[in-house]
Formats: C-alpha cells, sequence, structure tokens
C-alpha cells in the first residue's frame, strides 16, 4: 500500500514514515504536520522507573527501519519487559523496535504472568534485533556516513508512542528527509518541529514526534 503524505510544507516526511507495503499485520501511520507538545527536550526525561508511573518501566529502546534509526530512553509499560519476549518486537510495516529493561526493575516484577498483557500492538520477534544499546548519533554528518544517504538529519527527539502520553522515548535519530529542515538560522537555541500520525485511531500506536535539529544542517543534500 503506497502512501502519501499531506502538508507538503513540512513533508520533507522522512522515508521511515513513506510507507512503499504493508506486511498485512497492522495500518502503518501518515504523518502530518503536528504541535509542539515541549518547550525543550529536557521536558520529557526519566532516570528511574519510579518516575513513570504504576505499571510503567524507565527502559532504553532502538528503533529502525528503511536504513534510519532511533535511540532512547522513557517510560513504558512493564509488558516491553516480559522474558520471554526478549524485549524485541516488529512493528507495523516491518519496523524493528527493542527494548532494554533494568534487572532490578524485573527482578520487582517478578515471574512472567505478573507482566500482564502486552499494552501495543507490535509483536514479538522471536530473537533480539541488536546485541546491546547504543546512541544513535551526534551530528548530521555521522547520520549521513553510517547510512549513505545525503539527506539525513541528525535530531534530538521526543516520540510519544501513544495519545495518553504515559508511553514515550527521549534520545536521538537518524531520518531521511526531501528537503532540509535544520536550516533556519533565526532560532534561538535548537530548531524544533513536530509531526503527528493522522492514523492514530486505526494503528493505535506512534503518536507522535517532536524533533530538534542538531544545529544548522549546511552539508544536506551536499550542500545544495
Amino acid at each position: 500500500m503506497k502512501l502519501t503524505v499531506a502538508t507538503a510544507a513540512l513533508l520533507g516526511c522522512t522515508q521511515a514514515i513513506t510507507n512503499s507495503t504493508s506486511d498485512g499485520k497492522s495500518e502503518v501511520a501518515t504523518w502530518v504536520d503536528g504541535k509542539e507538545l515541549y518547550e525543550t527536550r529536557d521536558d520529557r526525561m526519566c532516570k528511574e522507573s519510579n518516575e513513570c508511573g504504576p505499571d510503567y518501566v524507565c527502559a532504553e529502546h532502538q528503533w529502525e527501519y528503511n536504513n534510519q534509526q532511533e535511540s532512547a530512553r522513557g517510560c513504558w509499560h512493564k509488558s516491553i519487559c516480559k522474558p520471554s519476549t526478549l524485549g524485541s518486537f516488529w512493528m507495523f510495516d516491518g519496523r524493528a523496535i527493542q527494548f532494554w529493561c533494568d534487572k532490578d526493575d524485573m527482578q520487582t516484577i517478578g515471574p512472567e504472568q505478573n507482566y500482564g498483557d502486552l499494552a501495543y500492538p507490535i509483536w514479538e520477534a522471536g530473537a533480539q534485533h541488536w546485541d546491546e544499546w547504543s546512541v544513535t548519533c551526534s551530528s548530521h554528518d555521522e547520520c549521513r556516513a553510517r547510512n549513505g544517504d545525503p539527506k539525513q538529519h541528525c535530531t534530538d527527539i521526543i516520540w510519544t508512542a501513544m495519545e495518553d502520553q504515559r508511553s514515550w522515548g527521549n534520545g536521538t535519530a537518524c531520518y531521511g528527509w526531501d528537503e532540509n529542515m535544520c536550516l533556519d538560522m533565526e532560532t534561538d537555541g535548537q530548531q524544533t518541529f513536530s509531526i503527528r500520525n493522522s492514523s492514530y485511531d486505526t494503528t493505535k500506536f506512534s503518536y507522535h514526534t517532536q524533533l530538534w535539529c542538531m544545529g544548522p544542517d549546511f552539508g544536506f543534500d551536499g550542500g545544495v
């Protein structure tokens, strides 16, 4: 199923967001311009699970699709830590996602039945996607060198997975864009913009992403 993305001015939407096929497991997200939910990327952070509320844990995750990546730390329902899942899942359209849960949290939760049913419309991968968690990027050039795509930015992100805003990750991402989204020289501090999933009522996952540019990007698409 080929999806097109509305609101062409922003969109530049990431190649991660433009879907060329469907795997039949779920509908796919359709991304459009969104409003900013946060003043700064530091507005949503966690170090310990007691900051996330009952039945939620502070955990790291990584995501990858179509030579684009993200890594983050945030609050998630404890069901993503169930030992039998290895923390490794597939999202819609072949997107890989994996979580790393704190061993002390898992010991506190206890046996498998205490984790509950999986709280998100994702499914077990059956094997780990990655051996260990790592930070995705710290510069625009790092993304382009890593993935061989001249139209990638490195951004700080807050990805809000659910509309109730209880499930989220704060980290960095390498996404590809159709146009340079990080060239505003007038911005005081980090330039920020947001996208929202207009198909959320169908997908029930991946609600909103706010992004902060890692500085102006003069090398985008070879500096064109």
